[in-house]
C-alpha cells in the first residue's frame, strides 16, 4: 500500500518535519487542510507550510517512515 506523508515546512529556514503518515494523497491533503490556522506575524517571522509528498509505492524495497 502507498504511503503518503505530511510534511511540515518552515521559511526562511527549510526544516522539514514529518507529521503523519496516510494512506492516500486525498487524505494527506484532508489532514492538512483541517489543520490549517490563521496566523499574525510581524513581517519577517518564520512562515509554516503543509505539503503532502509520496514516501512509496507500496512496493517491495521502498524506504521505510523516518525514525
Amino acid at each position: 500500500m502507498p504511503v503518503f506523508w505530511l510534511v511540515l515546512v518552515t521559511a526562511p529556514v527549510a526544516t522539514p518535519l514529518h507529521v503523519g503518515n496516510f494512506p492516500s494523497m486525498e487524505t494527506c491533503e484532508s489532514a492538512a487542510y483541517s489543520s490549517q490556522q490563521t496566523m499574525r506575524a510581524a513581517p519577517g517571522n518564520t512562515n509554516f507550510q503543509l505539503v503532502c509528498i509520496q514516501a512509496s509505492t507500496g512496493k517491495p524495497g521502498d524506504p521505510g517512515p523516518p525514525n
